[in-house]
């Protein structure tokens, strides 16, 4: 893993580093935190995440790097979008490399985005799907290895025709070189500055939805389309829904004086939602005299109606955002020690005491206790089942029968053998309480 670091200026595609070094140098840094899971009173659960350490360990090393885009990426759409674009991240050197990548606005560009997120796009069909997991940390490739990665960039709602928004994607190694991808071009084609979106929040009895209405009269099969090609915080959309009094009172309160499309239609028993299972609510003007297949509206009074699918109407756009969690009242402080001889002591036999500094080239063989301190500064919630992680580099052993909690020895952690994660359940923590996790780690290798 690698810090992140500011995005240069935009050099050529495959930018290449190569570096081969006469006597012996630092490996890649190792750099370690850890995280944690948790859950409150009520069932909601949370994460949370340690500082970083480094560790060095004395090796020879000869590495190259390249960062493959593809051509260039020129993409016209609308404001309030979220555009996808595909880069390979491959590792050309000989040995484990950590990589933080970036993607930032261009500062010569016009616009800036409202959200610019990078996923691993694991069954590489380029686009933001079920089980492509959002980068937030440095990604480790092998030797040789690639890793596909798709740029999400989402436009803000209010921006002009014509505006250009240029974001560069990059990728630093473990010793700092960078490699700048092909930069992402997006052009305006559509001023979308009416279309506001507006959130349902949890705290006033809403479902965290946004809702987004359109002004621009469209027929209901149009409306339906367009919907399903806008994205809100990277969650496609739909022609609102309405599942309940209140959703009903929250989406009437957003329009103006017309009648707007929503996504139901009549059918010879009744209505159905285009993604709703249940009809239980309702809220006619009258009941509904029209043909199956016409389409449901609502008036600015929050009563529903219908009118045929090829008539000219404003519409309303849902996004089923998530609801987010509470805010976390856990903090991980993370400290580190060299013991020499891996006694599960630190001592005067050239062990380090703990601390926050880089641990400087360590040897094969020796030993690095880890030190965690899980802090609860809530004074009135308690911390339900904190679990604190820790990805082990692979030149990294656990040491047996060395985790300690609040210095008392406890069992073994569970160590997952593919992920190289190590799980230690701490228990609850307490209101204004706090925990210490301490364990120790060999150094098994220092070859990659």
């Amino acid at each position: 893993m690698s810090h992140y670091k500011p995005l240069v200026k935009a050099v050529a595609l495959a930018l290449m580093t190569g570096v081969a070094f006469a006597t012996p140098l630092a490996l890649p840094d190792i750099i370690t935190k850890v995280t944690g899971t948790y859950s409150d009173t009520q069932g909601n659960n949370y994460t949370a995440e340690s500082n970083e350490l480094i560790i060095k360990i004395r090796q020879v090393r000869t590495a190259a790097l390249d960062l493959l885009a593809g051509d260039k990426h020129n993409l016209t759409t609308s404001g309030g979008n979220t555009t996808y674009t595909s880069y390979k991240l491959t590792n050309n050197g000989n040995i484990d490399e950590s990589y933080s990548l970036t993607a930032a606005n261009n500062t010569t560009d016009d616009l800036d985005a409202d959200t610019i997120k990078i996923y691993q796009d694991v069954d590489k069909d380029g686009q933001v799907s079920v089980g492509d997991t959002e980068v937030t940390a440095p990604l480790t490739l092998a030797p040789g290895e690639s890793a596909q990665l798709v740029v999400a960039v989402q436009l803000p709602m209010s921006i002009s025709t014509g505006g250009i928004l240029k974001v560069e994607v990059s990728a630093k190694d473990a010793q700092n070189n960078v490699t700048i991808g092909t930069p992402i071009e997006i052009t305006v084609i559509t001023d979308s500055s009416s279309a506001q979106t507006t959130s349902w929040p949890q705290p006033a009895g809403g479902n965290c939805h946004a809702y987004r209405v359109i002004d621009t009269p469209n027929s209901w099969t149009g409306a339906s389309n367009f919907a399903a090609s806008q994205t809100y915080q990277t969650v496609p959309g739909h022609l609102a829904t309405i599942d309940s009094a209140n959703e009903n009172e929250f989406v009437r309160s957003l329009l103006g004086t017309e009648h707007y499309w929503l996504g139901g239609s009549l059918t010879s028993t009744g209505y159905t939602w285009m993604n709703l299972d249940s009809t239980s609510y309702t809220n006619w003007e009258s009941t509904p005299t029209g043909a199956v297949g016409d389409a449901l509206i609502m008036a600015n009074n929050g009563l529903w109606s219908t009118a045929v699918p090829s008539a000219q109407m404003p519409y309303i756009i849902e996004f089923d955002t998530p609801c987010q969690q509470l805010d976390q009242h856990v903090a991980i402080d993370l400290k580190s020690a060299i013991d020499i001889d891996c006694d599960g002591q630190i001592a005067t036999d050239g062990d380090t005491d703990f601390g926050t500094a880089d641990i400087e080239n360590i040897e094969k063989d020796q030993c690095i206790m880890f030190s965690s301190t899980v802090s609860n500064s809530s004074t009135t919630n308690t911390v339900k089942n904190f679990i604190l992680n820790q990805t082990l580099d692979d030149r990294f052993a656990y040491v047996a029968d060395s985790t300690k909690i609040d210095d008392a020895p406890v069992a073994d952690p569970s160590f997952d053998t593919n992920t190289r994660v190590l799980s230690v359940n701490t228990g609850d923590v307490a209101p204004s309480g706090n925990k210490v996790v301490i364990y120790s780690v060999k150094v098994v290798d220092n070859q990659n």
